[in-house]
């Protein structure tokens, strides 16, 4: 097999390869009781609005063995009731369905969820 052959097979392997890149799935407050479909390598990030100082977004419940915690963040100004996010990120890891849950704790002494969200998760 000549250089030249040996390369365009490369460019082949490396184009099909591409061709199946993993996928950035965000979903947000708004996809509430959606079913979502995601993929092992998938990366699937949970976006939830709140309020500095108010709560919490805690997880309610486990997800695996289909989806990996991998992350947890939380963006804000540091100002009471300022506009804040929090982010959840997981790994599709095996093929099954999951509930993924979540609730708004408040802060304080009253820790009763002021907020949930609720979505199906598919591990194709």
């Amino acid at each position: 097999m000549s250089a030249l052959a040996r390369a365009s097979g490369l460019c082949v392997v490396f184009a099909a390869t591409t061709a199946f890149a993993n996928t950035d799935i965000t979903i947000t407050d708004k996809d509430a009781g959606k079913t979502i479909m995601v993929s092992p390598g998938d990366s699937l990030t949970v976006n939830l609005p709140g309020r500095h100082g108010e709560g919490t977004w805690r997880l309610d419940g486990d997800l695996t063995p289909e989806l990996t915690l991998s992350g947890r963040t939380m963006e804000s100004v540091a100002v009471p009731d300022a506009p804040e996010t929090t982010d959840f990120s997981f790994m599709p890891r095996v093929a099954g369905t999951v509930t993924l849950k979540t609730s708004y704790a408040k802060s304080g002494a009253d820790t009763a969820p002021s907020n949930t969200f609720t979505a199906t998760v598919t591990v194709k």
